[in-house]
């Protein structure tokens, strides 16, 4: 006998009946363990799915700022990852599926780029993308474009060196016996020494301008150090740069970590905000057999839109996530304490 699918409101059953709300793993696939949690400006009109690889969305991101927690990411190409939104008390909180690719990964310590023999790291504070899920560890990227340099890197990552928070980068500071030397070579092969073993590391793709800078050189080769979102610390053939005289700095300050700002929403004057008396369940639609995707926690504020037949159309008080498209997220009217006029 082919056993059955588990239905949407029994693969929510966790996290409806849990005070954590944390989600099961994707049908079909194990799902990595890591957990990813922070608060973040989501990006706006993201949709929110059910299920991990199939259906139609449920929710949407606004582009407010989104208390957020992320887990189970897929193992298998085309599934989504598991997330929640709001936080544990007092909190909507939607439980449903992303793309992974479109999560705002940010690094808390610098990583070690793939291929690069200990010549280039992925910054601290650096936003990356999800590629792939292991074991007990992700695959992230990192995608640049001028400046600094066209390029992109990937590097594993534990599962706690990766946050939803927007990050802060490491302040470096220039060596005062540093010479500066300027990228003049459309691609600049670094090298973990300058000796005849040396042994290739990653190759810099359209850098030409950017400034490292150095306080060895040996022979033909110099050793270069480079500090943005990612950083460099290598050796590379001294002809694929310009040196700097001695005490110029021609300094162009590392750009800062790019935070955007949220967006600030707002609903009309007649709109009422109700204090949830007790812990609710947010369905997908006006009856008791809709589809359970989220939960209102006890204390919880919420706007009051509507009531259809006992049941009460609601919006987060962050308005941080939107129901899509002609969707609307109930609750039960009675419970939330609120009467027809």
């Amino acid at each position: 006998m082919k056993p059955r699918q588990p239905s949407l409101i029994q693969s929510m059953a966790i996290a409806v009946g849990s005070s954590l709300l944390t989600l099961s793993a994707p049908a079909g696939a194990a799902g990595n363990q890591c957990v990813v949690q922070g608060r973040t400006p989501m990006p706006k009109d993201l949709s929110v799915y059910a299920h991990p690889s199939a259906g139609g969305p449920i929710a949407r991101f606004t582009g407010a700022l989104s208390t957020l927690r992320a887990q189970s990411f897929p193992t298998q190409p085309g599934q989504r990852v598991a997330i929640v939104t709001g936080s544990s008390t007092k909190g909507f909180r939607i439980s449903g599926y992303v793309e992974p690719s479109e999560l705002p990964l940010t690094t808390t310590r610098r990583l070690a780029a793939h291929n690069s023999n200990g010549t280039v790291w992925l910054a601290q504070g650096g936003r990356v993308e999800f590629v792939k899920s292991n074991q007990n560890t992700l695959d992230v990227r990192m995608r640049l474009s001028p400046p600094p340099m066209r390029d992109s890197f990937t590097a594993t990552a534990q599962c706690n060196d990766l946050t939803l928070n927007p990050g802060t980068r490491a302040s470096w500071t220039v060596p005062g016996n540093a010479r500066g030397y300027v990228v003049k070579a459309a691609r600049v092969q670094l090298y973990d020494d300058w000796r005849p073993d040396r042994t290739s590391g990653e190759a810099l793709d359209l850098a030409n301008g950017l400034l490292m800078w150095s306080t060895q050189r040996k022979g033909q080769f110099v050793r270069v150090e480079y500090h943005g979102p990612i950083i460099v610390q290598a050796w590379a053939k001294a002809s694929d740069f310009r040196a700097l005289p001695w005490g110029e700095r021609e300094d162009r300050q590392a750009a800062a970590v790019s935070v955007p700002q949220p967006a600030q929403l707002r609903l009309g004057s007649s709109v009422k905000a109700v204090q949830a008396p007790v812990r609710l369940r947010i369905r997908a639609a006006a009856n008791p057999n809709g589809p359970v995707i989220g939960v209102v926690e006890a204390g919880a504020t919420v706007y009051f839109l509507d009531l259809v037949m006992g049941w009460a159309s609601v919006m987060p008080k962050d308005l941080d996530v939107m129901p899509h498209g002609e969707n609307q997220f109930w609750v039960d009217g009675k419970k939330l304490g609120v009467t027809p006029e």
